[in-house]
C-alpha cells in the first residue's frame, strides 16, 4: 500500500526481442494488477529493446546526455 510508483532504471544498450518484451509484458502485469504507475529513467543508454521496455511505462525520462532510441 505504500509504494506509489515503481521506477524501471535503464542503463542498457538493448538486448534480445525476447527479454525486452519479457520486461514489457512485466510493466503491463504490474501497471494491470496494482494499478499503479511505472515510470522509466533511462541514465547513460537505453537503446533498442532497453528503448522498448522504456516504452511500456507511463512516462520515460532521461538523464542529460543519455543515448536514447
Amino acid at each position: 500500500k505504500d509504494i506509489k510508483a515503481v521506477i524501471l532504471d535503464i542503463n542498457s544498450p538493448g538486448g534480445t526481442i525476447y527479454g525486452s518484451h519479457a520486461i514489457a509484458d512485466g510493466v503491463e502485469y504490474y501497471r494491470t494488477q496494482t494499478k499503479k504507475p511505472v515510470y522509466a529513467f533511462i541514465s547513460g543508454m537505453g537503446d533498442s529493446g532497453a528503448y522498448w521496455a522504456a516504452a511500456s511505462t507511463d512516462k520515460i525520462l532521461a538523464d542529460y546526455g543519455s543515448d536514447t532510441g
